[in-house]
């Protein structure tokens, strides 16, 4: 087959399954699950609007470039998933849309997972859903509330709110590099935790700081998400922070690990905020430019505070500031 057929075969072949997607209405988990028997490429889960309590959904399939398979609220909002409801996403170029997480709580565990059974995702999309008040009695209750695993993922366009329980609010795992995308989401009201671990956002952890994710982080706001020192933990290599805005924020960008950051662009306002911060700058390699910075407290001692570090350091340990670029930024009333 010369390359000409072979292009057409494959234009026919996606045009074939724009022309025969399908919908499914479903109104439970297990409609979910057997709906995916049948739906492939192009096709929609259409969530039927109303309360699903206890639901523990299971996205696993295969969709196309172009042609994802989609599971999706009937209207966007209108699917209220509470009680102990989490949701699994596996499989390839998968899109999740609409939905809303409210006054629910688990044990453990993530609420949304890019990972389902042994599968991971990749490629595949979190869009238009919002997490909210998903908090358990106790603080001490430690779970997460988006876990990417694979690779290629994206979570954009959602809400998190009011996080005041243990845990990381969006958090990547391995594989490395997984080129993971975090954009246009809004955290607000995570108020300050009794420990470390309240990260909004974390990058990796200790034991993965010589690997790159190249994970993008861009256009988020984040206000008064103050849970710990670290507003965003970066722990690997190449990652980007970027055209975001922190508002009230008690707690600073850490590059705590890694190496070959990029933050840029950023805009930082402190608001009166007591413990208000920036970046807070460890290891080798970071380039910090273009950022806006005003009425911040120096949370860290800086409104970028270079740490001295320490030579040979362990992985979990503060390794030296190296062939750090820090330019054209505005500082405007800070302390």
């Amino acid at each position: 087959m010369n390359h000409r057929t072979l292009s057409a075969a494959i234009c026919l072949a996606a045009c074939g399954w724009a022309a025969s997607a399908a919908d499914f209405l479903v109104s439970s988990a297990s409609d979910i699950t057997a709906a995916l028997v049948q739906a492939g490429p192009g096709d929609t889960l259409i969530m039927t609007d109303g309360v699903w309590t206890d639901e523990y959904i299971r996205f696993r399939d295969d969709g196309l470039p172009g042609n994802p398979i989609t599971l999706r609220a009937q209207t966007p909002g209108g699917v209220v998933l509470n009680g102990s409801s989490k949701l699994e996403i596996g499989g390839d170029h998968l899109v999740v849309e609409g939905l809303r997480f409210e006054g629910g709580a688990l044990t453990d565990g993530h609420v949304v997972r890019f990972q389902s059974s042994s599968t991971e995702a990749t490629n595949s999309v979190l869009r238009d859903c919002a997490i909210i008040d998903y908090n358990p009695p106790s603080i001490g209750t430690r779970y997460f509330w988006v876990s990417l695993y694979g690779t290629n993922n994206t979570v954009e366009n959602c809400r998190f709110e009011n996080q005041n329980h243990s845990g990381v609010t969006v958090v990547v795992w391995g594989d490395w590099p997984n080129n993971h995308t975090i954009r246009n989401n809004h955290f607000v009201d995570r108020p300050v935790g009794p420990e470390n671990g309240w990260e909004t956002i974390r990058i990796g952890t200790s034991d993965f700081v010589n690997d790159s994710s190249e994970t993008l982080v861009e256009s988020n706001l984040f206000q008064r998400a103050d849970g710990e020192i670290e507003v965003i933990s970066n722990k690997t290599g190449n990652n980007v922070y970027r055209s975001n805005t922190f508002r009230e924020c008690k707690a600073t960008l850490t590059l705590r690990h890694g190496f070959s950051a990029t933050v840029e662009g950023n805009f930082f306002f402190g608001e009166g905020a007591s413990g208000s911060g920036g970046v807070r700058v460890i290891g080798p390699g970071h380039r910090i430019w273009n950022n806006y910075f005003e009425g911040l407290l120096g949370r860290t001692d800086g409104i970028i505070a270079l740490e001295a570090g320490q030579p040979g350091a362990p992985n979990s340990g503060y390794e030296p500031v190296t062939d750090v670029i820090v330019a054209h930024n505005t500082f405007v009333d800070c302390n």
